[in-house]
């Protein structure tokens, strides 16, 4: 230990391997027999013909026709490449793992710790079979093979492969009692092998040892979550500084199997973030998004039961159930409270809200799994479907009419003639376009409006989804007859509500230290409505906040005279900015607000 390997043996078949593969793979072609004996040839090839090297190991690259040559590297000297395929495996890039692993394997066919390392990819992508028989060969290879045995015991339900994994492990660990390496595999071996007590213990070991060991840390994590103890291990990962795909992976399914499934998915979808080919990852995100759809169904139904039936307490505490299990939990400790209000005896409602309330582990992860960098996605290529009629086939038409579509944000406007035979057939497709870059969050105002009298005659208001921005299309039922309905018209116009908050100051805070130290935080007061800060995609002093009432029955997002607050905080929850201020009728008219920071701390209300 200590030594660079040329030091040690400037002729090994590891030196001769990377001299091999600096002339090929970064094509290094002038290399030249050194003038005199000594110096750096000397020292990388040491005292034979550096060229006569080199030339044996490309014959053994690119061997002439008839000869018995093959490209191999020494089984015993894959050391480097076994790391860097583990590299990418620890940070959960298996595609790249095994595209490196497949290319090492040309050149060293009877590697058993790359033989190895195969079978744990095939794993990973659930094809038990090829695993099985890269365990196999990596065995037959090494009898010694600790981790491939452990794994065989595993796929075979073999006691005597489980045998020989721990004999084998434990003898290194005699041997070599400082290598965490071969503690995190003893532990590894048991894990895969469900003996996780026993694992927690050697993970635990390896990280008393060097307490950044990732791939201990999450092992321990997995172990700790299939004995019960899943707030340990969902600490533990949170408090990983550099999270990776793998990480979050291994959140959200511990998330998962402790019935989180609200932040199940937002740690699917962070690990989609940065590795969309993650294996597993894409069905439980399109099952979870599917569970959190009908969610929110049975939620809009029973808000319609409570505002029908407000002094049952049992209605509250349901509506409150369902409001933690789509992540509302603010929502859910207010029916939680209105439900005592009513019963304060109610013993399910005070044992559920004493519950959430003490759940670190709730707000923790939220915060973690939240935050304004998930607002990423903007295109300038949107088309809109437009329905016009639902379901009605007595509706009539004017001649003439105009069709706008205001982007609330940029004030950006799109107008098109449409006449009654083209209204009458339904639907219509729009291209978005001129209307520039369009975000998720971004809300859209459709109208059609007569073309003699201008009167207005059908609107619906649009929040941009993510989806939707990636895919390119939105969906919009224009079918709101403006002469006929007007029974809750505030409320159905105005589920959206766009704030604007103009500061270079403050908008450089979060856009230097969004996603881990200052957050732009807005509240409505009268309804408790919350929306985070993002940056406006088109002005970088700009910080957004939309409120989001479209789940709420009977509810608009803001109202006139409604009071609003604004803060920036720090990570540790301290106030940089605060402002507060109320919502006149006309901005319910425009959709939009803007508040002005000035250098002192206070705000002006810009028209």
């Amino acid at each position: 230990f200590g030594k660079p390997a040329y030091d040690v043996n400037p002729t090994s078949p590891y030196c001769e391997v990377l001299r091999l593969l600096v002339r090929n793979v970064l094509k290094e072609v002038n290399l030249k027999k050194p003038q005199t004996k000594g110096g750096i040839f000397s020292m990388l090839f040491g005292e034979r013909d550096p060229e006569q090297v080199i030339n044996l190991q490309l014959s053994q690259l690119h061997p002439p026709d008839g000869s018995s040559f093959s490209p191999i590297i020494n089984p015993r000297d894959v050391r480097s490449q076994v790391k860097y395929v583990r590299y990418n495996l620890l940070f959960g890039y298996i595609e790249e793992a095994k595209s490196n692993l497949l290319s090492f394997m040309e050149y060293s066919q009877t590697s058993a710790p790359l033989c190895e390392l195969l079978g744990e990819i095939f794993l990973i992508e659930e094809k038990l079979s090829e695993a099985l028989e890269a365990f196999q060969k990596a065995v037959a290879l090494d009898d010694q093979q600790h981790v491939a045995m452990g794994y065989l015991s595993f796929l075979s339900g073999s006691k005597e492969s489980f045998d020989r994994a721990i004999s084998a492990v434990e003898a290194k660990i005699a041997a070599n009692p400082n290598h965490l390496d071969l503690i995190n595999d003893y532990g590894k071996i048991l894990m895969i092998n469900e003996h996780y007590e026993e694992a927690a213990i050697q993970f635990k070991k390896a990280l008393k040892s060097n307490p950044n060991y990732l791939e201990a840390k999450i092992n321990l994590a997995t172990s700790l979550a299939k004995i019960g103890k899943s707030e340990d291990a969902i600490e533990m990962l949170i408090g990983v500084e550099n999270k990776n795909p793998r990480l979050f992976f291994t959140l959200g399914e511990i998330f998962y199997q402790s019935g989180r499934l609200y932040l199940a998915y937002k740690a699917y979808n962070k690990a989609s973030i940065l590795y969309p080919a993650y294996p597993g990852l894409r069905p439980r995100l399109f099952e979870l998004a599917g569970y959190l759809r009908k969610l929110d169904t049975v939620i809009d139904l029973h808000e319609k039961f409570v505002n029908t039936s407000p002094k049952f307490p049992d209605l509250h505490t349901k509506l409150a159930n369902f409001y933690h299990l789509a992540g509302k939990s603010e929502l859910a400790i207010t029916q939680f409270k209105k439900a005592l209000a009513i019963n304060p005896n109610y013993k399910e409602a005070k044992i559920k809200l004493e519950s959430l309330q003490k759940d670190s582990i709730w707000r923790l992860a939220k915060q973690h799994l939240e935050d304004a960098t998930d607002v990423n996605a903007a295109t300038r290529a949107l088309k809109a479907v437009v329905n016009f009629i639902s379901g009605d086939e007595k509706v009539r038409f004017p001649a003439e009419a105009v069709l706008h579509i205001k982007n609330v944000g940029s004030s950006k406007t799109i107008q098109k003639a449409i006449n009654a035979a083209q209204l009458e057939s339904g639907t219509a497709e729009l291209d978005l376009s001129p209307l520039g870059l369009l975000a998720n969050q971004d809300i859209l105002l459709f109208q059609i409006a007569e073309a003699k009298t201008g009167n207005i005659i059908r609107f619906a208001p649009h929040y941009l989804e993510k989806e939707e921005i990636l895919t390119g299309r939105c969906v919009v039922d224009l079918d709101f007859d403006l002469n006929q309905e007007t029974d809750g018209l505030i409320e159905h116009l105005t589920k959206y509500f766009l704030v604007h908050l103009e500061s270079k100051k403050y908008s450089g805070l979060i856009t230097t230290n969004g996603s881990a130290g200052y957050k732009a935080l807005l509240r409505n007061e009268s309804n408790g409505l919350e929306a985070s800060g993002y940056i406006n995609p088109e002005n970088d002093t700009q910080i957004n906040f939309v409120l989001n009432a479209s789940g709420k029955a009977s509810m608009a997002a803001v109202n006139p005279g409604d009071r609003l607050n604004i803060k920036i905080v720090d990570a540790k929850k301290d106030v940089a900015f605060a402002t507060d201020f109320t919502i006149a009728k006309a901005d319910v008219l425009n959709f939009c607000k803007t508040v002005v920071a000035q250098e002192n701390g206070k705000t002006k209300e810009a028209s």
